[in-house]
């Protein structure tokens, strides 16, 4: 539950009055007032501190484009956060039916690829995933051998680490993105090399 001082819901209601009547001098107080607050709630769910500006800016512009729908008897900030919460899940559904269709078509070059040529490149790629997977610190290789390979459901591996789900989800994001910076330079490097 959000608390907060009786003398910052006023201003957030008069702010918020003020905007309704059509005073956008009263939202730049409002995106002032709530910007690092809601920067920091992002920044627990994203990737990168580009990805969370780009949200906060995505929520401030959603928040005045329906404004009209914010109830200026309730605290401002739970609405915000509220809404900007749901522009993230519509960005990770959007991204994962991409990531979907794009692992799909991967594996169609993958195959074709390894069908038509000597399987050089897929071993070469699986030779640099498993030094990559080598290098990982004891907890985090740990982590990606439960899910992926032992397919243990994210609830039980989320219990079993004290953790959120999100915060879980978030950790094996940067995790594949790491194993997959560390591929690509690995092949870039023998590429160069050869």
């Amino acid at each position: 539950m959000d608390s907060q001082p009786d003398e910052d819901l006023q201003v957030d209601a008069e702010l918020a009055r003020r905007v309704k009547a059509g005073d956008r001098q009263a939202f730049v107080e409002i995106v002032r007032r709530h910007q690092t607050r809601l920067r920091s709630v992002l920044s627990f769910h994203c990737a990168s501190s580009g990805e969370t500006e780009e949200l906060l800016q995505e929520a401030f512009v959603h928040a005045w484009t329906h404004f009209h729908q914010y109830d200026s008897g309730l605290p401002f900030f739970p609405w915000l956060r509220t809404l900007a919460i749901n522009l993230l899940r519509m960005e990770i559904r959007r991204r994962g039916s991409e990531r979907g269709r794009a692992a799909a078509y991967l594996r169609h070059l993958q195959m074709a690829q390894a069908e038509e040529g000597d399987g050089s490149e897929v071993e070469a790629r699986g030779s640099a995933l498993r030094l990559c997977l080598e290098q990982l610190p004891r907890p985090q290789a740990d982590l990606l051998q439960a899910k992926y390979r032992q397919g243990r459901p994210l609830a039980e591996l989320a219990g079993s680490l004290k953790t959120t789900e999100g915060a879980l989800k978030v950790r094996l994001l940067r995790l594949r993105e790491a194993l997959r910076d560390c591929i690509l330079r690995r092949l870039t490097s023998a590429a160069e090399g050869a």
